[in-house]
């Protein structure tokens, strides 16, 4: 397993550690032996909990509080943590509340301590009810990182929660999406930053590593087996997207890209969508049915697209009979693959990778799959991406008109709109302020960069996030 290979470190530490309680013990029993007082066993408990806590810390393994926001009786909660292997080296275990910070790994420079190529920084969870909407992490771009975020996710799932095998294994169906620019401007500085001996913003070779770091994980394999604690669970191999939010990714061209790279990804969510509507007890409305029906008689891109192109034509005497979600599960599909909304219209523009998001978690949640959203250090971006995975979880019912915001509908419904950028404002700046201020620090740098009032601004934020209290 190659999750085997995580921990040297803390083995060689755990050796050194249960060598000396051996040479204490014996050294206690021979001042028993004389009448002196020795260390009692909890004692010695709380001199192994400093030793752990003194590891972590120089390892950057930093405690993490969680997170609450109420919305309409309904509570979201965000926590963190990691996971170690299993003292019997047959599994992982799941650690709450501790995750590596994303400061630490740019401090290193993966130099000195390799460990820390192998974590996963800022690695959380964000949940509504005990039900996971989504993982959230920093840049997950070798094997084991890739091996622990998928595990993560099955280990803060709820198993019952999810499908079975024929074996009566949960089977755990996830999406790694990540924020990170492709585009030249960002390749361009990343170079700078090299040269000037900081390193840490070549995110284009970061995509290249994620895919390539998926197929090592999963090879030829549709699926593999790992067990978390007691559970195994089966962990289908991911789709993979990238929606940059940066302000360098505004431009056509590089939505255009980033379109591409997804080709894989949005070609899968078409047949796993239409799969997933005409199973017995789907919850899919019958012209949803139908229309799942006739989607998988599609098998190329092109018969995709031309299905996608066909609705464009037929969307307005449909709209009215598919629900919300499904509305924009399907909105997401054609962005995806064709570019454009089942208006007609092009969705290129700086707000589409976002909107993208939003119509995309509608999607993942029509098939059962969990997103995993991240940026390079999973902080300003991946703030973005989580407030969008809340915003699109919150029901109709809470909004004032009863009408979910639809951002590409023929009239967009302005009311449902404004409570739908206090909602992402609200989700944003409260599972955005744990992490920023553990990574930042607690002064003026302890706040999310996100350009606001500059040529830099991110451009979704700069349109939705309202000011905290706002």
């Amino acid at each position: 397993m190659p999750l085997l290979s995580l921990l040297p470190h803390f083995l060689a530490a755990d050796a050194r550690f249960a060598h000396a309680s051996f040479k204490a013990n014996k050294a206690r029993r021979g001042r028993e032996a004389m009448g002196v007082r020795v260390p009692s066993d909890s004692d010695l408990r709380r001199l192994g909990k400093i030793s752990k806590d003194l590891t972590d810390h120089m390892v950057g393994i930093t405690p993490r509080e969680p997170a609450f926001m109420r919305v309409g009786g309904k509570t979201y909660a965000q926590s963190f943590g990691h996971l170690e292997v299993s003292k019997n080296g047959m599994g992982l275990t799941y650690k709450p509340l501790k995750t590596l910070s994303s400061d630490a790994i740019k401090k290193d420079g993966a130099r000195a301590n390799k460990n820390l190529r192998d974590y996963n920084a800022n690695l959380g969870f964000i949940s509504r009810d005990h039900h996971l909407l989504g993982v959230r992490s920093a840049r997950a771009d070798t094997p084991t990182r890739i091996e622990e975020l998928l595990a993560f996710g099955a280990a803060v799932c709820k198993p019952h929660q999810l499908p079975r095998d024929d074996q009566g294994r949960p089977i755990f169906s996830p999406v790694v999406i990540t924020a990170m620019d492709r585009s030249r401007k960002k390749a361009f500085f990343g170079i700078l930053l090299r040269w000037f001996g900081r390193p840490g913003g070549e995110e284009r070779r970061y995509l290249r590593q994620q895919r390539r770091a998926i197929d090592k994980v999963f090879g030829k394999a549709d699926s593999i087996r790992r067990q978390v604690g007691e559970q195994t669970f089966v962990i289908k191999r991911p789709l993979l997207y990238n929606l940059p939010m940066s302000s360098q990714a505004t431009s056509k061209r590089a939505v255009l890209r980033a379109r591409v790279h997804n080709l894989p990804a949005s070609q899968a969510l078409f047949e796993r969508l239409a799969a997933a509507c005409i199973l017995p007890g789907s919850r899919a409305t019958p012209a949803m049915r139908r229309l799942a029906h006739s989607m998988m008689q599609c098998h190329t891109l092109t018969e995709k697209r031309s299905w996608l192109a066909l609705m464009v034509m037929t969307y307005g005497d449909l709209q009215g009979k598919l629900s919300p979600s499904e509305r924009m599960a399907v909105q997401a599909l054609s962005m995806g693959l064709n570019n454009r909304s089942l208006a007609g219209g092009l969705q290129t523009g700086p707000l589409s990778t976002g909107f993208e998001l939003l119509q995309l978690a509608h999607a993942f949640a029509l098939c059962g799959m969990v997103p995993h959203v991240g940026c390079k250090s999973g902080q300003d971006r991946t703030a973005t991406e989580v407030g969008l995975l809340v915003t699109a979880d919150v029901p109709a019912g809470v909004y004032p008109g009863g009408k979910i915001y639809e951002p590409l509908a023929d009239e967009v419904d302005r009311t449902a709109q404004d409570h739908a950028k206090k909602l992402f404002s609200q989700a944003v700046h409260t599972f955005s302020a744990n992490p920023v201020r553990l990574v930042r620090g607690l002064g003026p740098k302890g706040r999310l960069k996100l350009g606001e009032g500059t040529a830099y601004a991110h451009p979704f934020p700069a349109a939705f996030l309202l000011p905290k209290g706002a």
